[in-house]
């Protein structure tokens, strides 16, 4: 798998659709012209789908040429909308959100806690797999998916277009609207406990 990224530029290449060693046939998709939002919010319910695919097969008694051939397409299909999706667009959007005075350090905190959540979800996963089973330890990484796509609904704005000046300026603004709304809280609650003395 080759991934080139660039401050603008990310061109994945997915090798599951490679027909010959000299990969004749790997489609390339570029992201700088699609909308990052967007593309989560479309990838993450796939990903859930082919989960929810795996626990249905790991659950349901069925032959051994239907539970390879499901498991099989559920894992193609989740490799390849992970690779689409939630495995590159984080790097792209951490790179865009901080200022740039701290931006090296901010990606660098980042890196460090996307490969501890890897090497968490690499060690966890046999662990899981043999306290609950197959299927409940898909449904575990299904459920975070699920939250995954939430936290990607309610936070994270869309960037396509925008200068790193404009994007830094969004996230400061609600920031600083949290600070405003956690403040005037305070003052509300002293307030009320000054009253009731």
């Amino acid at each position: 798998m080759l991934v080139k990224n660039t401050m603008y530029n990310v061109y994945i290449k997915c090798p599951i659709f490679s027909l010959y060693e000299e990969e004749l046939f790997t489609p390339w998709i570029e992201l700088e012209y699609m909308f990052c939002r967007k593309i989560l919010l479309i990838t993450i319910p796939i990903l859930v789908l082919a989960l929810s695919c795996l626990i249905i097969i790991s659950v349901v008694p069925t032959s051994d040429a239907v539970f390879s051939s499901v498991s099989f397409v559920s894992f193609v299909v989740y490799v390849v909308f992970f690779v689409t999706g939630l495995g590159p667009i984080p790097n792209m959007l951490c790179a865009e959100i901080f200022p740039t005075r701290v931006r090296g350090i901010c990606i660098g905190i980042c890196q460090a806690a996307m490969w501890v959540t890897n090497i968490l979800v690499t060690e966890l996963f046999p662990s899981l797999d043999a306290m609950l089973g197959t299927a409940m330890t898909f449904a575990f990484f299904a459920f975070f998916c699920i939250v995954a796509w939430i936290f990607v609904y309610v936070k994270v704005p869309e960037t396509k277009g925008m200068p790193l000046e404009v994007i830094v300026e969004i996230f400061s603004i609600r920031a600083a609207d949290r600070k405003k709304s956690s403040a005037a809280k305070n003052r509300c609650n002293e307030t009320d406990k000054k009253a009731e003395m």
